[in-house]
């Protein structure tokens, strides 16, 4: 490259960054400009553009509105105007909602896109009733949320605001679809927060005093429009307080049929397509007495602890528990474990424990939905003992397994005799197992072997016992 182009190519560049220059000071005395007609004539004057400001609000709500009093200032750089006594009507015109107070920080994106958006909005104390009607449509207020295309504009625009507050409110919860008697909640605070299809919402309220002391709601969650809630996806968190869970029954569905039960209690779900694919439940509970399936045993326990996790897979499910404690009212406590269960009807699944106390489980078996011959066989086999570090796999159905594979360590273990196989007792070791061979590893001391219809004494004591079973 010769002088000459150098020099065209630096006498180029000049030209741009004087455009550039002059470019970004008209952009910045421009909306210096705005700042100040916003400032010394517009905003000292708003009430001279109620009607405008109305029509732009009902506009961007896709409801009728009125606004008593409107008033004005700054937040920062941006313009902040009030809203008292503020009334939103339904589509017969009939009042469905009061606000007394709405604080509104407007964002400069408003002049980009020709609607209004808002930087921030805040609503103080609302009152207003949210409803489920027979046929699974909501109301808020009397307004109903979008079902059809076009319907949800309202809540659609709340959604593409930056933040939302609601302070204390006081909201009255109606589902006629379960015929629920109405469920109220005060003091609530709310807090949505927007970024284009990512939405993070925290609610805080304190239900009636008979269901429990404080409800904690979070949720992160990605979605478009309310039109398509099957298109969401995120996690949703869910904490009570010292509460009565059997008392929530008339609006929440268990998965299980509880009758009584009373602690704390803390809930993760995740979402995908607009359902629960996983959760996660965090339990404190006491008192506790429910049913598992319509043919067993109700469950009845003095205490419950721990963590259960569920999780919904394409052909079963998955279900396991941390640090899971329990005491039952009748016969032994079942010490803190975990386990993890794979449940796949025709493809196979796995069990697996880090402590199993027989006894205490087989008292536990008669209100679990497990199989009829495996209840028939622990009550009369009467299995003693603990297990560690246990985990049983299996492919195919589980009555007809195709492969199998088992391992064990096992402690003070004891059966007792059935169909001419000896009982034992006091027995510790190892077994690993597969449909094909077996090896069991024993290590004991003080054991009992037991062969009825052999020996005039049956029960034969040992002083210790080694060896190697293949």
């Amino acid at each position: 490259m010769n002088r000459g182009d150098v020099s065209n190519v630096n006498s180029t560049m000049k030209r741009l960054w004087r455009v550039t220059e002059v470019l970004a000071w008209t952009a910045f005395f421009a909306f210096a400009a705005l700042v100040l007609a916003l400032r010394f004539w517009v905003l000292p004057d708003i009430e001279r553009y109620r009607g405008e400001i109305v029509s732009g609000v009902s506009a961007a709500l896709g409801v009728q509105v009125k606004i008593g009093a409107i008033d004005a200032g700054w937040d920062g750089l941006r313009p902040q105007v009030g809203f008292s006594d503020v009334r939103l009507y339904d589509r017969e015109g009939r009042e469905a909602l009061v606000l007394p107070r709405v604080e509104n920080v407007i964002g400069w994106r408003s002049l980009l896109r020709r609607e209004l958006t808002l930087h921030s909005l805040a609503i103080e104390a609302p009152r207003l009733v949210v409803r489920r009607d027979a046929a699974g449509a909501f109301y808020v207020a009397g307004l109903k949320l979008g079902t059809e295309p076009g319907d949800g504009h309202g809540t659609d625009w709340l959604l593409a605001q930056s933040e939302i507050t609601v302070r204390g409110a006081e909201i009255e919860w109606r589902d006629e679809l379960r015929n629920a008697p109405p469920l109220a909640l005060s003091a609530l605070t709310l807090r949505l927060r927007n970024s284009g299809d990512e939405h993070s919402i925290g609610i805080v309220a304190r239900p009636p005093a008979e269901l429990g002391s404080s409800l904690e709601l979070r949720a992160e969650l990605g979605g478009r429009t309310v039109n398509d809630l099957a298109a969401w996806n995120g996690r949703v968190y869910a904490e009570l307080g010292y509460t009565d869970l059997a008392a929530w029954r008339p609006w929440v569905d268990y998965p299980v049929n509880l009758r009584q039960g009373q602690g704390a209690l803390r809930v993760w779900a995740s979402l995908r397509n607009g359902r629960v694919t996983e959760g996660t439940a965090d339990l404190s509970l006491t008192g506790v007495r429910a049913s598992l399936a319509d043919y067993v045993e109700p469950l009845e326990l003095v205490s419950l602890e721990g963590r259960i996790h569920g999780r919904a897979l394409d052909d079963g499910v998955e279900i396991s528990g941390r640090e899971l404690a329990l005491v039952m009212e009748t016969g032994p406590a079942i010490p803190r474990t975990d386990f993890q269960i794979v449940w796949r009807p025709q493809a196979g699944g796995a069990l697996s424990a880090s402590l199993i106390d027989l006894e205490a489980t087989a008292d536990l078996v008669d209100a679990l939905p497990v199989p009829l011959q495996l209840v028939h066989a622990l009550r009369e086999l009467k299995p003693r003992g603990r297990l560690a570090d246990s985990r049983l796999e299996w492919s195919g159905p589980f009555d007809a397994p195709t492969k199998m594979s088992a391992r064990s360590r096992f402690s003070d273990l004891a059966l007792r005799p059935r169909d001419g196989v000896p009982g034992f007792s006091g027995l510790a070791g190892t077994l690993e197992a597969t449909e094909a061979k077996g090896t069991v590893s024993l290590n004991a001391r003080k054991a009992e072997v037991e062969l009825p219809g052999v020996f005039p004494a049956p029960r034969l004591p040992l002083e210790s016992l080694h060896g190697r079973i293949e």
